[in-house]
C-alpha cells in the first residue's frame, strides 16, 4: 500500500501537493488565493507518514471511510474536536494527545477558535514495526503495542503530558536536513511510551457527550451575540439545561478557556474592533461591552493593551488601523 495512497485515503481528495523537497512533500486545503490550510508531510517508513498541521478553518469534511491504521494526534495550539465512528465526542486543547484506531474514525472535524496547529501521525497496517524500529529500542515489542491501539475500542486521550510535549513540541524547531532521522528516533520512543500507558490512565481527558458539546458551543455563541450580558454559572447552566459542573469542564476543554475568561476574550476583542473600526463613543463601547463605568472599562483595556482606549484608537489611526489587532488576550 503506497504510504501517499493512504495519507490521500485518511485526508480525503480536498487536498493538493504544492512542493516537493528531497525530505517532505507540501499539500494545501483551498484556493491559491485562499488557502486555509496546509500540511507537511514526512514519510518515514513504508506506512508511516508524520504530518505537520496548520489549519485556519472552522470546519473540514473528508470523504474517507473506516479503515485499518492508526492515528495519533499532538496540538500544538489552537483546539480540535469531532465525532467519532462509534459516536465518540473528542476534543484537543494545547498540550493534548490523542491515537485512535482508523477503523473508528470521522468525516467531520471542528475548530472552535478558527485555527489549529499540530503533528499527525499516520501508520498503516502494511508497516513492519519491528524490523524498522527494534534498531533503536531492540526490547519494545513494537508490533504488540500497535496491535493494542488497533482495537481499542475507545480513542487513547491525554490530557498535558510533559513527555508529549517534549517530544511533540521539540520537532518544531528540528533543520528540515536533520528531520527524517530525528522523526524515526521520536517514532520509537513514542511507541515505547505508548507501551506503557493504558487507557484508564488517570490523566486521561474527559469525553463529552454530543448534546453537552451542542450546548456549550451555544453558550458560546450567546456569549459572542451578547457580550453586554454576564450570567453567573449557575444562571447559564439554568439557561441552557445543563449540569453546572458538567458545563464548565466541557467549554474548558471545547475552547481552552473558562467560561468568564472567554467571556473577557470575547468582551474585549470587540471592543478593540470598534475602536478601529468604527467611531462609536467610549462609552458607548463600555457599555456593549457590559461595563457601566467608563473609566473601569479603561482600566481594563489599558491592562490587555497597554494603551487606554483613547489611544488605541489614535494609534490604529497612525498605523491604519491593522496595527495591533490579533492582540491575544
Amino acid at each position: 500500500m503506497p504510504a501517499n495512497d493512504f495519507f490521500h485515503r485518511i485526508y480525503g481528495s480536498g487536498y493538493k501537493k504544492i512542493k516537493d523537497s528531497p525530505n517532505a512533500s507540501v499539500y494545501a486545503y483551498g484556493t491559491q488565493e485562499k488557502e486555509t490550510a496546509q500540511i507537511i508531510r514526512y514519510t518515514l517508513f513504508y506506512g508511516v507518514d508524520v504530518l505537520f498541521n496548520d489549519i485556519h478553518l472552522n470546519t473540514a469534511e473528508t470523504d474517507v471511510e473506516p479503515e485499518e491504521g492508526l492515528e495519533i494526534n499532538y496540538c500544538k495550539y489552537g483546539a480540535f474536536s469531532c465525532t467519532m465512528q462509534d459516536g465518540t465526542h473528542v476534543h484537543l486543547s494545547a498540550g493534548d494527545f490523542s491515537a485512535h484506531s482508523l477503523q473508528n474514525t470521522h468525516k467531520k472535524s471542528a475548530f472552535p477558535i478558527g485555527c489549529y496547529q499540530g503533528i499527525t501521525v499516520l501508520i498503516a497496517p502494511s508497516f513492519s514495526a519491528q524490523k524498522n524500529l527494534a534498531p533503536y529500542f531492540p526490547h519494545i515489542d513494537y508490533t504488540n503495542v500497535l496491535q493494542k491501539l488497533y482495537t481499542e475500542d475507545t480513542p487513547f486521550l491525554l490530557k498535558h503530558s510533559a513527555f508529549m510535549q517534549n517530544s511533540f513540541a521539540g520537532l518544531y524547531t528540528v533543520p528540515d536536513n536533520m528531520m527524517l532521522p530525528y522523526l524515526k528516533i521520536k517514532m520509537a520512543e513514542l511507541l515505547s511510551y505508548l507501551g506503557t500507558q493504558n487507557n484508564n490512565t488517570p490523566q486521561q481527558r474527559e469525553f463529552f457527550n454530543k448534546t453537552n458539546c451542542s450546548i456549550v458551543k451555544s453558550i458560546h455563541r450567546f456569549m459572542e451575540a451578547h457580550p453586554d450580558i454576564h450570567l453567573t454559572h449557575d444562571e447559564l447552566a439554568e439557561k441552557f439545561g445543563i449540569a453546572k459542573t458538567t458545563m464548565k469542564r466541557c467549554y474548558k476543554t471545547i475552547y481552552g478557556k473558562t467560561i468568564y475568561a472567554d467571556l473577557k476574550h470575547l468582551r474585549f476583542t470587540k471592543a478593540a474592533e470598534a475602536l478601529r473600526d468604527s467611531s462609536a463613543t467610549i462609552t458607548d463601547i463600555a457599555f456593549r461591552c457590559g461595563y457601566a463605568s467608563t473609566a473601569k472599562f479603561s482600566d481594563a483595556f489599558k491592562k490587555i493593551y497597554h494603551l487606554s482606549p483613547s489611544e488605541y484608537r489614535k494609534m490604529c489611526v497612525r498605523m491604519g488601523k491593522d496595527g495591533l489587532n490579533g492582540k491575544d488576550i
